[in-house]
């Protein structure tokens, strides 16, 4: 096990080899490490597919997705706004409501506050959350990208949770633990809350940062907190089930160590996070002989 030393601000590793936290070469040792307790814990069939790239999936996700960042630019919001514009006949300038509106749309290009206005009167709710805004009367709100994304992890990856009712939902931000932000979490409802609701498991999205997350770190996200819900003793109902190092080995091997997004903690990115690694090592499994 890798151990770390607090005093001299190190981590060991088993066969010998040491290094200060500050050290370049601790990354990828690190990451060496890691890996090397991965290999045979899915069956070798398994590969990463996203739904995003799904030919009958991917086409409904690009349909009411949130949009990823490279999409929702200034240039794109305004895009978004003229073109409804345009198609409701606003920016007639032989009108003098057109010419107004003309102004005011030219004035956007370079006033935020502005574009915000003409998206607020313009574009409908639903268009608007596809640009990442958090509407003030949403309280909770059900993502049909996360939900395609969801059924399509289980399909793919979790088959054993098939049979079971697990709602998805976003909230505008998830507090923090410790502080520490957190993307999402997933909940097991006890009987009676169950019986209610009709769900056996909630995952909530934290839908300010699932709104900065690349395609591919949105499923990462999703597959993440499937991996907390897990068949109990009996097979009958489920359990929560705790990370295996601060993430899960099945998605790390699908996903690998790094995200797109730089939102997941298995970055490695900084110190605090191979300080919580070093900690942590000890939940690792004994790789086999």
């Amino acid at each position: 096990m890798a151990k770390k030393s607090a005093a001299e601000g190190t981590i060991t590793f088993p066969d010998g080899r040491s290094f200060e936290m500050n050290d370049p070469a601790l990354r990828p040792a690190m990451a060496e490490f890691v890996a090397s307790f991965l290999p045979g814990r899915l069956p070798a069939t398994k590969e990463l597919k996203l739904a995003i790239a799904d030919p009958e999936i991917g086409p409904l996700l690009r349909n009411v997705r949130i949009f990823p960042p490279a999409e929702a630019t200034l240039r794109h919001r305004y895009a978004a706004v003229k073109a409804v514009m345009e198609a409701a006949e606003a920016l007639d300038p032989d009108t003098e409501k057109g010419r107004k509106n003309r102004a005011k749309l030219e004035i956007a290009m370079e006033k935020v506050d502005v574009l915000f206005d003409l998206e607020k009167e313009w574009l409908s709710d639903d268009e608007r959350r596809r640009f990442g805004m958090w509407l003030d009367e949403d309280d909770f709100i059900v993502l049909t990208e996360a939900e395609l994304i969801l059924r399509y992890v289980v399909e793919h990856y979790r088959d054993s949770l098939a049979g079971f009712r697990i709602a998805i939902v976003a909230q505008k931000e998830i507090p923090a633990v410790n502080r520490r932000g957190r993307l999402g979490t997933a909940t097991k409802l006890p009987g009676k809350l169950r019986y209610l609701a009709e769900w056996d498991a909630v995952i909530t999205i934290d839908f300010g940062r699932w709104a900065r997350l690349s395609d591919r770190d949105r499923q990462r996200l999703i597959h993440h907190e499937l991996e907390h819900l897990d068949l109990n003793d009996e097979r009958t109902g489920l359990r929560l089930r705790s990370h295996d190092f601060e993430d899960f080995a099945s998605v790390i091997e699908l996903y690998g160590l790094r995200s797109e997004s730089g939102a997941f903690s298995t970055d490695g990115e900084s110190a605090d996070v191979l300080e919580r690694w070093g900690a942590q090592l000890e939940l690792l499994p004994k790789k086999a002989a």
